[in-house]
């Protein structure tokens, strides 16, 4: 079994059969194989049995006692229940590499579509949930009865990479439409990303102070910001179609700016290179939070 909290659901565990003397490995469930030949002591009769055990002591020592072919090798194995490709993977393989036994699961295109549903669209790399609105500076909203729920999208928590440390407005603050809403601390850089809203504060995600990373691994979930008893709503907000046309664009333009203001290329499909801070100085840092996360400062 694998050992961890922390798994995909839809990740299975199967105990699958090969034989080590056949030249191509093929892989057989334990539990259908009850009747084969190799499980049993009818493996005498198998042809590349005998072949590697045709010489006279060694195939006596393989016989002896046998109620199942000597060369039958069980191994444990792990399977995607969703994945659209059948693909067997050594329990031994995921415990190393597997995002499958780690919480960035919930970043896999297989599990958002059943998890998400219509809910949720990939968009040249980057995950938009379609319940929600997009503000120009890569924050979302969601009205929750009175008050309005803010955190950064996707495209957002990627380009900040690994974050530090989170500075929230305390409850009962004023935040202002334009201005800083929180500050963020990125290795030995910060930003200052502007509210996409005025009113006042009603709730903050307190868990983000000791778990920043939140903010990366779960943008429109655990990783929220705050909530709002709003005042107003900046009139830039886009949703449904327009967002996901605003993000395509988005994602052009961050290529763009990359290469034609820092000499890097980024390959198709929207691929951020992570922790891209550690990656720029601090003049191309500041300039890149401001360009698209409207951010007000920056150290």
């Amino acid at each position: 079994m694998i050992e961890t909290k922390i798994k995909c659901p839809f990740l299975e565990e199967i105990k699958m059969a090969s034989c080590k003397a056949y030249p191509i490995k093929k892989m057989i469930p334990v539990a259908s194989i009850k009747e084969n030949p190799c499980a049993n002591s009818t493996h005498f009769n198998c042809p590349v049995y005998q072949e590697r055990a045709k010489d006279s002591v060694t195939y006596h020592v393989l016989s002896m006692g046998a109620d199942q072919c000597p060369f039958f090798e069980e191994s444990n194995m792990m399977d995607c229940k969703v994945y659209p490709i059948k693909k067997m993977i050594p329990i031994s393989a995921m415990q190393l590499e597997s995002c499958c036994t780690k919480e960035a699961y919930t970043f896999c295109d297989a599990y958002l579509e059943i998890a998400e549903g219509d809910k949720a669209v990939r968009l040249k790399g980057f995950l938009m949930k379609n319940d929600l609105s997009y503000h120009k500076g890569h924050t979302w909203i969601k009205k929750e009865n009175d008050t309005v729920k803010v955190g950064f999208d996707d495209f957002a928590s990627r380009l900040l990479g690994n974050i530090d440390k989170v500075e929230l407005p305390a409850r009962g603050e004023t935040v202002k439409m334009n201005d800083t809403l929180i500050k963020i601390t990125c290795g030995t850089y910060t930003a200052e990303p502007i509210s996409p809203l005025s009113g006042t504060v009603v709730d903050v995600n307190e868990c983000l102070l000791k778990n920043p990373s939140l903010i990366q691994r779960a943008p429109y979930g655990q990783g929220w910001l705050l909530a709002v008893a709003t005042t107003g709503l900046d009139e830039y907000l886009v949703s449904g179609i327009k967002a996901q046309e605003w993000m395509e664009k988005e994602v052009d333009r961050f290529h763009s700016f990359l290469e034609r203001e820092m000499g890097v290329t980024l390959t198709d499909g929207g691929e951020m290179i992570k922790n891209l801070h550690e990656k720029l100085s601090k003049d191309e840092w500041n300039r890149l939070m401001k360009t698209f996360l409207r951010s007000k400062g920056g150290v």
